[in-house]
């Protein structure tokens, strides 16, 4: 893109007719400096993973999100501020004006904006520690958690193995109690007595 506008200002510069003298002129006067174009290029690796998962989002291979169904809107931590009814309708008195002529600061753009990405991901997309990493131990791309500590790699997979046991235990318990709800009739029919004594023995077994 840089490029293409240098060729248009040098293209501009050639002609001779007022329009194109007048529009070489608001060119020059609006296109960024050469650091500005500089923090742009640092931004694009920045960036691209956020806008590549935009476009994967976007509904072009998954089923779009619709918030205006209350049972997908889940963003329920946003809060919405209402415009102060003191304030003029006038959108100048509340909407602040960029001038595309004014360069802008550059200076540490990059820790800026990675700065605040962080703190966004962390609002928006915070997950308790304990349950990511194990979250990440069944991920067959991360499950090696080479990315912590041998000790928190540990700990991890002794809360995945506790979190396992507790689940089979809670099942145990829930087949126990369905087994002794058994009724009188279940257990006559769960077996077929050959004679009358076998019979009294399943309705009766103690």
């Amino acid at each position: 893109m840089r490029h293409i506008i240098g060729a248009m200002i040098s293209y501009l510069e050639l002609e001779n007719n007022r329009d194109s003298k007048r529009n070489c002129s608001r060119l020059k006067k609006i296109n960024l400096t050469n650091k500005e174009w500089m923090a742009i290029e640092q931004l694009i690796p920045v960036l691209r993973p956020f806008a590549d998962a935009t476009e994967f989002l976007g509904g072009n291979y998954i089923e779009p999100i619709d918030f205006t169904d209350p049972s997908t809107a889940f963003d329920e931590d946003i809060g919405y501020e209402d415009v102060d009814e003191d304030i003029d309708n006038n959108p100048s008195t509340y909407r602040r004006k960029i001038r595309i002529n004014t360069p802008q600061n550059c200076d540490n753009l990059i820790l800026r904006v990675r700065a605040a990405l962080y703190k966004s991901l962390n609002h928006y997309y915070s997950v308790p520690t304990e349950t990511g990493l194990m979250a990440a131990l069944l991920d067959p791309r991360s499950k090696s958690l080479l990315f912590i500590s041998p000790y928190d790699a540990q700990t991890t997979f002794d809360n995945l193995h506790v979190l396992f046991n507790n689940s089979n235990t809670n099942i145990s318990a829930t087949q126990v109690q369905e087994n002794s709800d058994d009724s009188l009739l279940v257990r006559m029919y769960r077996r077929q007595p050959t004679n009358a004594d076998e019979l009294v023995h399943n309705i009766f077994p103690n």
